[in-house]
This record gives C-alpha cells, sequence and structure tokens, in this order.
C-alpha cells in the first residue's frame, strides 16, 4: 500500500513539473522571443540578409523598430539592405510607436537636414528594391516626373 502511495504520489509530482515546463504563457516565453531577436541581430550584423528580412518584418509587426536603430543604421551602411534602409527612414516619421500619427504629416514637421536624411534612406530603400519604399514614394514625391536619385540628397547634405 505504501507503494501505492509512493507511486501516486511520483506521478502527480511529474505531471506538475511537466506541466509547468510547457506552458507556451509563462513568463518565459518574452524571454525566448527576445533571445531570438538578438540571435536574428547578431546574424544580421554578420551580413545575413534572410535573417535581417526576418527581424524587420517582425520588428515592423510589434512596433519595436526604433529598439534597433543604431544596429539598423550600421547594417544599412555596411550591407546595404533595403529593408535596412527603410527601417531608418520609418523610425524617422514614426519616432513614438505607440502614437498613431500620419507619417506625411511627421515628415513634413522634421528639420530641413533631418528630413533630407529620412528622404535619403527612403529614396536608398527604393533604388535598391524594397516594396515597401516603392508603395511609399509615390505618396511622397506626388506630381513629380522623375523619382530623384538618393545621392541628390546625399550631395545636398554634405553641402549644407
Amino acid at each position: 500500500m505504501k507503494k501505492f502511495f509512493s507511486l501516486i504520489y511520483a506521478v502527480c509530482c511529474f505531471g506538475v513539473f511537466v506541466s509547468c515546463h510547457n506552458n507556451p504563457n509563462d513568463g518565459d516565453s518574452t524571454f525566448t522571443v527576445d533571445y531570438h531577436h538578438d540571435r536574428l541581430m547578431h546574424k544580421s550584423l554578420d551580413g545575413d540578409s534572410v535573417a535581417f528580412r526576418e527581424l524587420s518584418s517582425w520588428l515592423k509587426l510589434r512596433n519595436t523598430y526604433h529598439r534597433y536603430f543604431y544596429e539598423t543604421s550600421i547594417i544599412a551602411n555596411k550591407y546595404n539592405f533595403p529593408e535596412a534602409y527603410f527601417l531608418i527612414f520609418w523610425s524617422y516619421v514614426h519616432p513614438d510607436p505607440e502614437e498613431q500619427l500620419d507619417w506625411k504629416d511627421q515628415l513634413s514637421s522634421l528639420d530641413t537636414k533631418t528630413r533630407m536624411l529620412c528622404l535619403y534612406n527612403l529614396l536608398k530603400a527604393n533604388e535598391l528594391g524594397d516594396e515597401e519604399a516603392k508603395y511609399i514614394i509615390p505618396n511622397v514625391f506626388v506630381g513629380s516626373s522623375s523619382v530623384p536619385s538618393s545621392n541628390v540628397y546625399l550631395d545636398s547634405l554634405k553641402n549644407m
């Protein structure tokens, strides 16, 4: 009889142990997501474009793109990833993801140098083939017969 109760106790303890470690909604899931993002960022900083595409999609979906502005700038300049240039642009026109600001209003409210830097990043993303940039460009340069080169904005910034 004592063996029977010991067996039942062991099974119950095992059940509690398993249920505690397999709960996807516990506090460790946030740690797992952050760890995954950090791994993707490290791969991106080493030039892995697939990892950066996955990371940038997740950052835009979760409105956390501003957390990685510094790293995104390095990736854009070092590896010319179109998604990185677009994320830089998006960070300028959405400085606070919690506020629902119209990106066009935010763009027009930027000072001249910052707006030019912002547009440089948008145009560079477009030139490198970013789909979101291609969608936004006609809304920025309304009525223009042609879209300027990103170098036009870069040269203007150098001469300011």
